[in-house]
């Protein structure tokens, strides 16, 4: 699955209960300018699932907000196949976070979430 270059349904986290879990105490986070990333394992394994998110208060038009989401996917499509090198392409859980207080360009977002993949490897080691 990880070797797949599309984003796909089953990709997407959309259920309202695994979202509540994954910002509740029990995930874990990491973060790394411009991204924060929550992430949780999940028992009942599976492909890896996840959700962008950017703050309505420090992007107020929705055209800004959508740009950034756009480039979180595709930053996210790049880097699975680096997600699946580290053996985390398994049943987890992932919420990207923007915290960035402007635009930053995609290099800069697939840094942060590369980084941010190779942190939490170490920490599920």
């Amino acid at each position: 699955m990880a070797s797949e270059k599309g984003l796909f349904s089953r990709e997407r986290l959309k259920d309202s209960t695994a979202i509540s879990e994954l910002f509740s105490k029990k995930s874990d986070k990491v973060g790394i300018r411009p991204l924060l990333l929550f992430y949780r394992i999940r028992t009942e394994g599976g492909c890896s699932r996840f959700m962008v998110t950017v703050s309505k208060k420090k992007f107020k038009r929705a055209v800004h907000r959508n740009r950034i989401k756009r480039l979180m996917r595709e930053a996210y499509r790049l880097e699975k196949v680096f997600l699946s090198e580290l053996n985390l392409h398994e049943g987890l859980d992932l919420a990207l976070v923007y915290t960035g207080d402007n635009e930053v360009a995609l290099p800069e977002i697939r840094l942060s979430l590369k980084k941010s993949y190779e942190t939490i490897a170490k920490r599920l080691q």
